[in-house]
């Protein structure tokens, strides 16, 4: 039998139990608009990750409002990469943006 602690509602719905996954915190990186770069986090290697990305201030314009996108950001193993995105017209694009890493065992 599995250890761990269990939290019920008011109503006796089980709301967490430690020993379920969950997810915690272990990397943030904020971006600038228009960069390319990589970063290796060994933090991550051998674990399970959720990536979230986020745009961050973006300009909007009324012409080109998909110009309002983050940068274009891969996981690959333990490394972080990015770089602006490249719109249908062939120009680049990207605003700022923030990373989080999750990792859950």
């Amino acid at each position: 039998m599995a250890f761990g602690l269990k939290v019920w509602d008011a109503n006796g719905n089980l709301t967490l139990d430690t020993t379920h996954k969950i997810t915690r915190l272990v990397y943030t990186k904020y971006l600038n608009a228009g960069t390319t770069g990589s970063v290796e986090i060994p933090e991550i290697y051998d674990i399970q990750v959720v990536l979230m990305v986020h745009c961050v201030n973006p300009s909007w314009s009324q012409e080109w409002d998909y110009r309002m996108t983050a940068l274009d950001v891969n996981l690959v193993g333990a490394t972080l990469s990015w770089a602006p995105h490249t719109g249908f017209n062939g120009l680049e694009y990207g605003q700022d943006t923030i990373v989080y890493i999750f990792a859950y065992k």
